[in-house]
């Protein structure tokens, strides 16, 4: 038996099940690697303050510790950062494919559930939905990138003066 056999004797509400899980899967995932990033990134800018506030002494140590540890602070931002980007199309198309699961037509026995939530969060306000979606995490990715070229430039400024 191939995929598409396979495919063809699953029920329309497994499908349902199935694809609603991948969605809270990839939401579930998304979180944690958020934490992770935000913890991370939270040492690695301590890391990077402690490092350049003692580094008074310009010594040559201190300045390539700092580069280290600012180019990593950029390195897991963008690495993040993109890894965000592929979670959302992946999100993207599986919010098309429930909400064509949900359609009325197609499986009148699943409840739009789905559809009806979003199309809730759709009429909130502006400034409401922004703050919950994406571009908040994209603030916090260019931030952390930030701090990291900042830390490499101060780092590479003290590396020249020793």
């Amino acid at each position: 038996m191939n995929s598409q056999e396979l495919g063809n004797n699953i029920s329309e509400g497994t499908r349902f099940e199935i694809a609603w899980s991948y969605y809270r899967t990839n939401l579930d995932l998304r979180l944690r690697y958020l934490n992770f990033f935000i913890l991370f990134s939270i040492f690695l800018t301590g890391g990077l303050f402690t490092i350049l506030s003692s580094a008074q002494n310009k010594e040559l140590l201190h300045g390539l510790f700092g580069a280290v540890a600012g180019a990593l602070l950029m390195l897991f931002s963008y690495v993040f950062y993109m890894l965000d980007q592929q979670a959302a199309v992946v999100r993207r198309r599986l919010r098309e494919i429930i909400k064509d699961m949900e359609n009325p037509t197609k499986s009148p026995s699943v409840s739009p559930l789905f559809t009806m939530v979003e199309e809730e969060c759709d009429s909130e306000s502006g400034a409401q939905r922004k703050l919950i979606h994406s571009p908040l995490l994209n603030f916090i990715f260019a931030a952390f990138f930030l701090i990291g070229m900042f830390g490499v430039g101060v780092s590479v400024y003290f590396i020249l003066r020793a």
